[in-house]
């Protein structure tokens, strides 16, 4: 990543309240999110980073071994920061959170 692309992403962070990550399998998805969530987490913004992946990657992507419907501690790597997570399994709970 150039200077140029990592300054349209920390701007991003600054000021979108909403960041829709999509795109084919296998390209990054869930890691992606997982690192805009917590460097925008770092920026002192608040996160929820929304997953409806069966496979639960997820969780992995932000160090933990699972996530459920409650809200979890999440310390982002490199810094330690901690930052809470929860996943949505299943419609109900989706609509709960939405």
């Amino acid at each position: 990543m150039n200077t140029t692309e990592g300054n349209q992403i920390a701007r991003a962070l600054a000021e979108r309240r909403l960041i829709v990550v999509c795109g084919s399998g296998g390209v990054g998805k869930t890691t992606t999110s997982a690192a805009l969530a917590c460097a925008a987490a770092q920026q002192g913004r608040k996160v929820l980073v929304l997953t409806i992946d069966p496979a639960r990657r997820l969780a992995s992507a932000l160090g933990l071994n699972e996530l459920d419907n409650e809200p979890r501690k999440v310390s982002c790597p490199r810094t330690g920061d901690e930052r809470q997570g929860r996943t949505v399994g299943d419609d109900a709970r989706y609509k709960a959170h939405v």
